[in-house]
């Protein structure tokens, strides 16, 4: 059972690690944009 909690766990921060590359890179992608246009 801890072992699954610990897994979960995991995941949950990889996901939440993921969303903030994802973001990170929408605002790069403006930011470009801007200075391209």
């Amino acid at each position: 059972m801890f072992s699954f909690l610990k897994k979960s766990n995991m995941f949950s921060k990889s996901k939440k690690l993921k969303n903030q590359v994802f973001l990170g890179f929408l605002k790069f992608l403006k930011k470009f944009r801007k200075l391209i246009y």
